[in-house]
C-alpha cells in the first residue's frame, strides 16, 4: 500500500514522491483528528527513520541468516566456530576472540598438529584443529609440501 510506496521512495531518495506522500499523510492525519503540527512532526520522524531504514527484502534475508547462524551456533558450536575461524584467517584479534568464545562454549581447540591439521581449520571428532596456514611466516609452497609428504608417506614420526 501507501506505506510500502513511501518506504520505497525513501530508500531510493525520490523526493517528488516523498513530497506528494507528505501531503497525503498530513491530510489523512488531520481527517483522523490530529493537528497539522502533530502530523508534520510525525512525518518528520518517519523521514528521520528513512536514514536508518532498511529494504524489507534485505531485512528478511538478514533475519533468516541471523536465525540460521544462531541455531547452528547453539546446536553445532564446533562446526560453527571452525567455519567462523576460517573466515578470519590473518586477523589475529578476531581469531583470539573467537577461539576464546569457542572454548567458553565448551569446544576444544587444538594448536596446529603436523599429523592432523590441514591448510585451514578443521573439525575432527567435534574438536577444532588450527590450520597450518595460521602459522605466521609459513610459506604456502612449504605448507603444500608438508601436506603432500604426509599424504604420500603417512604421519610424521619426528
Amino acid at each position: 500500500g501507501q506505506a510500502d510506496s513511501l518506504r520505497r521512495a525513501m530508500s531510493k531518495k525520490k523526493h517528488d514522491i516523498i513530497s506528494r506522500m507528505e501531503v497525503m499523510f498530513i491530510n489523512g492525519a488531520m481527517k483522523k483528528g490530529y493537528t497539522h503540527e502533530v502530523a508534520k512532526k510525525v512525518y518528520a520522524y518517519i523521514m528521520e527513520f528513512g536514514d536508518y531504514g532498511f529494504n524489507r527484502s534485505h531485512a528478511v534475508a538478514y533475519s533468516k541468516m541471523s536465525f540460521e547462524l544462531a541455531y547452528i551456533k547453539a546446536h553445532y558450536p564446533a562446526a560453527f566456530f571452525a567455519a567462523l575461524l576460517n573466515s578470519v584467517i590473518g586477523n589475529p584479534r578476531k581469531t583470539k576472540d573467537y577461539v576464546l568464545e569457542a572454548k567458553n562454549k565448551g569446544v576444544k581447540v587444538h594448536h596446529p598438529d603436523i599429523n592432523i591439521s590441514q591448510s585451514l581449520y578443521i573439525l575432527r571428532n567435534g574438536e577444532i584443529y588450527f590450520g597450518l596456514s595460521c602459522i605466521k611466516s609459513l610459506r604456502k609452497n612449504f605448507l603444500q609440501d608438508i601436506l603432500q609428504e604426509r599424504k604420500r608417506s603417512g604421519i610424521f614420526k619426528n
